[in-house]
């Protein structure tokens, strides 16, 4: 069944939602809030009694945070007002229904969403599946790792095709809306959303910087064109327009912009009822004016608390060893609103688990935030049991790669100087200054916070079921 969430009904849920005013007191309505910025569960989060504007205000940021900021990056990625227009070589950005592509590895320049990878170039493509059905069509990639993921606007991923699924050639891919009746070509993946965007992220491998023109010729020949209903196939044809996105950083252009990111989404039925709880909310950010019995500093007190749970939870989610987070579950986060905002705080758009598992770190091993001013090593007795690739990135504390004085933003098995001839691994030392241990590896950090990501590509049993963890990030005396 659709479940829908129409600008014509999101408008009448905001038309048809009582004001604060009107609407009948209840739960803890007429009593002064207590602050949630502590909170570290759904139960606090989303008590069933609360409907004051500072509760809702945290609510609406913890579950729509996620949405948010996927739409912010379509928005960043298909350029609505200039579609057309070109992009710097990092970002993998296209107007809809088209592919975009990374031409050089993510960098410091890169500031496309949270935590890029040093790893592969990306390719996206950003569908409005109601101008589809559309026909994918992906190149031989013999040896070389490359996925697929399929995105949706509420950060989660639902699969990923490639190497571990389909060997070296994909079939055609064939991507349609929910609601479409036609035929579905034999012999295709056939990938269907209610939602009216949909995300093919690709990732393709590369080996060394001598590598780059190979997969750019891998990139160039991905295509995607239109299905018509006599089985033939056409061009794409113009980008589709999109709603206007609300401008702005403060809370009221947040619920702007969830309310516009929600307009285009096939929400569950837990979703939707939170969209019909958050209504009043929604429907008073839209005036000029916050009503008088809403006060602006509530809102944005709510927006600051949210951030700071949103935040917490992300420094602490799954498993919790030697300073890393390691959550098995990726992005299947079914009715875990906190997770989910925790996800899409650092790791947004990550793939599905079977495909890679992505170990986060804020802290050393002593749970202290990881800083610049202090000197980290990690040590691995072996190497990760991955089928394809591992790697440790280091992100600043917005999640963008840090300029350095050797242009290292990541270690991994395709890092030449970090195996020894005997095949073990050379400790990782981060710092902000040049270590003076010459048998270890520098990562290189800001002289301030950070953070570390772990990628884990065709991971093994032993990696998905959490028998093998990562390492301890162990602090180091600065003497």
């Amino acid at each position: 069944m659709m479940r829908k969430v129409t600008l014509l009904t999101l408008a009448g849920l905001l038309l048809a939602a009582p004001s604060f005013a009107s609407a009948p007191a209840s739960g803890n309505c007429g009593r002064p809030p207590q602050s949630l910025a502590g909170a570290t569960t759904n139960e606090a989060i989303f008590a069933k009694d609360a409907c004051d504007p500072y509760s809702l205000a945290v609510m609406a940021y913890i579950w729509g945070k996620p949405f948010v900021d996927s739409a912010k990056i379509r928005v960043f990625f298909t350029k609505p007002d200039d579609p057309l227009a070109s992009r710097p070589p990092s970002v993998a950005g296209a107007a809809l229904n088209r592919f975009g592509h990374g031409r050089v590895l993510a960098d410091p320049v890169n500031k496309s969403g949270v935590g890029p990878n040093n790893d592969t170039l990306y390719s996206n493509a950003t569908f409005d599946l109601q101008s589809g059905p559309f026909v994918v069509t992906t190149p031989n990639f013999g040896d070389r790792y490359y996925t697929f993921s399929v995105a949706h606007p509420d950060s989660s991923t639902s699969a990923s095709y490639g190497s571990r699924t389909h060997g070296p050639k994909l079939p055609q891919l064939f991507l349609h809306a929910a609601d479409y009746q036609g035929p579905i070509p034999v012999g295709m993946i056939e990938i269907s959303s209610g939602d009216r965007y949909l995300h093919l992220w690709g990732r393709t491998l590369i080996r060394s910087a001598d590598d780059l023109p190979k997969v750019h010729a891998l990139q160039d020949a991905i295509t995607v064109q239109r299905y018509r209903a006599d089985g033939t196939l056409e061009p794409v044809g113009d980008p589709p327009v999109q709603r206007q996105w609300p401008a702005g950083n403060d809370g009221r252009a947040f619920l702007r912009q969830l309310a516009v990111a929600i307009a285009d989404m096939d929400l569950s039925p837990q979703d939707h009822a939170m969209a019909l709880r958050l209504a009043p909310l929604l429907k008073a950010a839209q005036a000029d004016q916050w009503p008088a019995e809403i006060r602006g500093r509530a809102i944005e007190q709510g927006m600051i608390d949210g951030e700071e749970i949103a935040t917490h939870a992300a420094q602490g989610f799954g498993i919790l060893t030697g300073g890393w987070s390691v959550n098995l579950s990726g992005p299947r986060f079914g009715t875990d609103w906190l997770l989910r905002a925790a996800i899409a705080k650092d790791q947004i758009f990550v793939t599905v688990p079977e495909e890679a598992i992505y170990p986060i770190a804020r802290t050393s091993a002593d749970g202290v935030p990881l800083d610049g001013h202090s000197r980290y090593r990690i040590h691995f007795d072996a190497p990760p049991p991955v089928r394809y690739f591992w790697s440790i990135t280091l992100y600043d504390d917005s999640g963008t790669m840090v300029a350095n004085p050797v242009d290292r933003y990541s270690v991994g098995n395709r890092t030449p100087e970090l195996a020894r001839a005997d095949g073990t691994l050379r400790d990782i030392v981060i710092s902000s200054g040049r270590p003076r241990d010459a048998g270890a590896l520098w990562l290189p950090a800001p002289e301030s916070k950070f953070y570390l990501m772990m990628r884990l590509y065709g991971p093994d049993d032993s990696i998905q079921t959490g028998q093998w963890l990562p390492p301890a990030i162990v602090k180091q005396p600065t003497s």
